[in-house]
């Protein structure tokens, strides 16, 4: 769920390309966003294709919640930072 979070996410943001993969990448984001997109990425892959809920045995509660860390805080960066801009501008 957190990788089709992330997904949604970075197509709103304005990412473009035939995955994943590509719609990061086009965003031009610093290196480490980068790898924290690719962890979440790699980590759901599976769990999205067919719209089956698939989980790893390894896949533990710790490495859920650090993923789920990251997307809320690319969507507070992203998203609220520019509500709070338009909030500021608008006044």
């Amino acid at each position: 769920m957190l990788r089709l979070s992330l997904e949604r996410l970075v197509v709103h943001l304005g990412g473009t390309g035939r995955n994943l993969r590509d719609k990061v990448l086009s965003l031009n984001l610093s290196p480490n966003i980068e790898r924290l997109c690719d962890a979440c990425r790699i980590v759901g892959n599976d769990a999205v294709h067919e719209g089956l809920l698939f989980v790893e045995p390894d896949d533990t509660y710790d490495r859920a919640v650090r993923l789920s860390n990251f997307v809320n805080w690319i969507t507070e960066r992203t998203l609220a930072a520019d509500a709070a801009a338009d909030k500021i501008l608008n006044r």
